[in-house]
């Protein structure tokens, strides 16, 4: 069900009910589900933030978040991790009117910057991050499509994430296809020092989407049981279920 629409700068954009989820769509293009009421959102938007459970979360937890949409990522972690500062950026204001009014962003410890998050992140110049998540996507045609492709612009724009990234940082990136999630770590064989050392892709049955979870450090799927456990207790049994479709990269 529509509760919401508008059209603006030649965007339509719809925010719909599907039982206690609420949906974003624009440009009729389904960009992001919150569901408050359980644990998980379903779908793409859990495979963005249960891989920080790699690291050991902690109340200094250091978030960017590039592609708001909704805010349905940044809702969890923020939820879930208490004490987290998370950063979103995005480049359409609309996105993130909907993530305050609908999601319920208005929170100290979440800053949501509308500008062209590419354009930010080549000149940040701040702490650094020990989780920076890629989800910078437009529609064309009637597809969602990366906004940088990793594939084309691979040493300058793995080089840059990665000096904005914690010594033990992790890198959650959505990817369209699993080499070019491959080639965030592969690379690392071939002596590409921008590629990362370790990683994961993770993958949902019904989605075309591939997430790849990358570090310069050594990723443990041992730890990201333990850590999911402690940090979420026994509501986190649903996303145990999601080990699966993990896959090693290196």
């Amino acid at each position: 069900m529509i509760i919401w629409e508008r059209k603006h700068a030649g965007n339509h954009y719809q925010v719909r009910t599907a039982g206690e989820s609420i949906r974003l769509y624009r440009n009729q293009v389904f960009h992001s589900q919150y569901h408050g009421g359980r644990l998980l959102n379903g779908g793409v938007w859990d495979m963005l933030w249960l891989p920080l459970f790699f690291r050991q979360p902690n109340k200094s937890l250091r978030v960017l978040v590039m592609g708001v949409g909704a805010g349905a990522a940044i809702k969890k972690i923020s939820d879930y991790v208490p004490g987290a500062n998370i950063i979103g950026v995005d480049i359409d204001k609309i996105h993130l009117q909907i993530a305050r009014r609908f999601v319920g962003l208005e929170r100290r410890s979440v800053s949501l910057i509308h500008a062209n998050a590419i354009d930010w992140l080549q000149n940040y110049d701040g702490p650094a991050f020990d989780l920076i998540i890629d989800d910078l996507f437009f529609e064309q045609e009637g597809e969602p499509c990366r906004a940088i492709s990793f594939a084309a612009n691979k040493a300058l724009w793995f080089r840059r994430i990665k000096a904005c990234l914690a010594p033990n940082g992790l890198l959650i990136a959505n990817c369209v296809s699993s080499k070019e999630a491959r080639s965030l770590v592969i690379g690392a064989l071939c002596s590409l020092p921008s590629a990362f050392a370790s990683g994961y892709t993770l993958r949902e049955p019904n989605y075309d989407n591939i997430i790849c979870i990358a570090s310069c450090h050594s990723l443990k799927l041992a730890d990201w049981r333990n850590h999911l456990s402690l940090s979420l207790g026994k509501g986190a049994a649903p996303a145990l279920n999601s080990t699966q479709k993990f896959r090693r990269l290196a």
